[in-house]
């Protein structure tokens, strides 16, 4: 009779010795890869190396999958020279292969490249050139991934480096906390521009952190150091001449330097910025009259901090005119009423003519015509009042000022005026001989009524 009980034990007994004679015969099995045969068709065991290299087939071109072998429990990534990639985990036997992405084609002279990284943080690298077959000396075993930041100095406006190829850097500036990231080129080489609010100072720090393709990460911290680069050219400032009268003063400095005019007899002064060209003009208020023989100090303060001083005189202009003599350009204005609605003049041609209404500070500015003829039009929001007065500006196509100031005149004043011109207007002879022949026209007339009458008496 059969009996289970025992049959079971036995079953058992031997499952436990088989066991113990597979132990046995691994160390030979690791070490022996056909073993297989020898144990009558025992499953295959493949022995894994820990630092295996991710190899690649080699690829043709038009190929369709791309293939190669790595160590077990390893994912593999592959990239193409499109920057497309494809990720695969290796097979029980250690191989690999992914499916070359649509759109991508492989061509000769490309290059594809294969990343194996294992969960403990191991990473291997391989590349082949397509149409060349396996690369076997490039860059294989583990990949020296490095991050390398250029010198950086303060006020920089950007980043500049060089990483692993296609690495995606990040860059955070530790005094803010901002961060900008970038992939470097081909080469490795990259650079990041700095938004405009940033401002570098010497000893701040920067955290660079690169990424290589193959997901490996390194970090560097970077100090920005001072700039000690003399500049090119010296700072400095320049005042064109100032005569007396004159509303606004102007000169020459450094590029976007900062310009305060100090009007020395009150104190007063006037800040203005100069333009890119390093050109700058100050509008003086409108309560400063300049004097022959006053000084104005200038200052100027460029972008790197540099300060330059320059005084001017104020020159004396030729009698009651405040045109200086010495200036080629000029400006004259036409009488203006207190119901006129444009204020014309001349100067030199296309200058620029700029007239302030000093009752209210409105400022209309016009070119002059190529003739030097010049009109602006009186402000809807202005009425004009006998004894406002106007100061006229002219800015000539060289950077010569002309200036003059003229008052509103009355309607009455002003109509005496061209009363006054037209009594002054040459004689040319017409009116005395119209009074000769009036004068010989009254005598004929005086003879005709002197004979009729003569006749008459004798009649009666």
């Amino acid at each position: 009779m059969f009996n289970q009980t025992k049959w079971n034990s036995k079953a058992q007994s031997f499952k436990v010795a088989s066991s113990c004679a597979l132990l046995l015969l691994s160390p030979v099995a690791l070490a022996m890869p056909n073993v297989g045969s020898l144990t009558g068709g025992l499953p295959q065991v493949y022995a894994q190396a820990a630092n295996q290299q991710v190899t690649i087939n080699a690829v043709a071109q038009g190929d369709t999958t791309v293939s190669g072998t790595a160590a077990q429990g390893t994912t593999v990534t592959v990239q193409f020279a499109d920057a497309s990639k494809e990720t695969v985990d290796t097979a029980a036997d250690g191989t690999w292969k992914v499916t070359v992405p649509q759109g991508t084609s492989l061509n000769n002279g490309e290059i594809v490249k294969a990343t194996a990284g294992d969960p403990s943080g191991d990473f291997t690298y391989q590349e082949v050139t397509i149409g060349a077959g396996a690369d076997t000396t490039t860059q294989a075993g583990n990949v020296d991934h490095f991050i390398k930041t250029d010198e950086v100095k303060e006020n920089a406006k950007s980043i500049t480096g060089t990483t692993s190829p296609k690495g995606t850097v990040t860059v955070r500036y530790e005094a803010t906390g901002d961060k900008w990231t970038v992939d470097a080129d081909a080469s490795g080489k990259w650079s990041i521009d700095l938004p405009s609010s940033i401002s570098l100072k010497a000893g701040e720090t920067l955290q660079v952190t690169a990424g290589s393709t193959d997901q490996q990460m390194k970090t560097e911290t970077i100090t920005v150091v001072a700039d000690t680069q003399t500049p090119a050219t010296k700072h400095s400032v320049t005042i064109k001449p100032v005569v007396e009268g004159a509303k606004s003063v102007s000169g020459t400095t450094s590029p976007k330097a900062t310009v305060t005019v100090l009007y020395q007899p009150t104190g007063d002064k006037v800040t203005v910025d100069a333009d890119a060209q390093g050109n700058w003009t100050a509008n003086l208020d409108s309560s400063i009259s300049l004097k022959a023989g006053e000084v104005l100090g200038v200052t100027s303060n460029s972008t790197s901090n540099e300060q330059a001083y320059q005084e001017a005189t104020v020159e004396k202009v030729d009698g009651a005119t405040t045109e200086a003599k010495a200036q080629k350009n000029f400006v004259k204005v036409n009488p203006v009423s207190v119901n006129d609605k444009t204020i014309s003049g001349t100067s030199t041609p296309n200058a620029t003519v700029l007239v302030q209404f000093d009752k209210t500070g409105d400022k209309v500015a016009v070119d002059a015509n190529a003739k030097g003829e010049w009109t602006i039009n009186v402000p809807s929001t202005i009425q004009l009042a006998e004894g406002d007065v106007l100061n006229v500006t002219s800015n000539s196509t060289s950077n010569e000022q002309a200036f003059q100031q003229v008052k509103v005149q009355g309607a009455a004043t002003t109509q005496a005026n061209k009363t006054s011109e037209k009594a002054k207007l040459p004689s040319t002879g017409e009116a005395a001989q119209n009074l000769g022949v009036v004068i010989v026209s009254l005598l004929v007339l005086g003879g005709v009524l002197f004979y009729f009458g003569k006749k008459k008496s004798e009649n009666k």
